[in-house]
């Protein structure tokens, strides 16, 4: 019995230990990455006002209805060449390689980077912007 009560005791104070350890280990990382966050949130809100100066809201909902269109495109241009359904993998890749042309002029003609049009998709979510009507100066 006392080698039992042992027994139970050693794997409590080696629970206890493994938990102590990990919180010591772990604790900056979620600290730090808390801190990350923060100011990963912060850059975001500063860069959406400095493109929301820079680009008026017309010119933002127009990017967004392009950034649909290079996406519907894209499939579009999947499904057409990749009628089998056993192309899948094909079909998923050649829709990957369309949209990254597309996206390479719209940033292009519309002058932004990934990270506004990033900032632009979030906006659009958040206000539920529409994905279609209105004019959109970009030519695929």
């Amino acid at each position: 019995m006392e080698k039992e009560v042992l027994k139970n005791t050693s794997k409590k104070s080696f629970i206890l230990r493994i938990k102590i350890l990990l919180i010591v280990l772990l604790a900056p990382l979620i600290f730090h990455g808390e801190n990350n966050l923060n100011t990963i949130q912060k850059k975001q809100t500063s860069t959406l006002s400095q493109s929301n100066q820079k680009i008026g809201v017309e010119k933002r909902k127009e990017i967004w209805k392009a950034i649909i269109l290079i996406e519907n495109t894209a499939m579009r241009d999947a499904e057409l060449k990749f009628q089998n359904a056993s192309d899948w993998k094909a079909k998923m890749n050649y829709e990957d390689e369309q949209y990254q042309k597309y996206l390479k002029k719209l940033l292009k003609h519309y002058k932004i980077d990934e990270d506004i049009k990033g900032i632009i998709m979030m906006e659009a979510i958040e206000n539920e912007w529409p994905e279609k009507g209105g004019k959109i100066s970009l030519k695929i």
